[in-house]
């Protein structure tokens, strides 16, 4: 179950990043605009979450 969790949030977190990087760049209006902020949030969040859990972890073995 955990694995079927990681696996989906880096789909997720490429998928972000792809977004990103193939965007055409010209503005083509807000909905592109907030779904542009929406993945670079997500580029940030999603490395950011997986640190925090690991240590969590790491401090739940102590």
């Amino acid at each position: 179950m955990v694995e079927t969790k990681l696996i989906n949030v880096l789909i997720l977190w490429f998928v972000a990043a792809t977004f990103l990087q193939t965007s055409s760049g010209s503005g083509d209006g807000p909905l592109l605009l907030g779904m542009s902020f929406l993945a670079l949030g997500l580029l940030w969040a999603i490395p950011a979450y997986f640190v925090v859990r690991l240590f969590g972890a790491v401090g739940a073995l102590d």
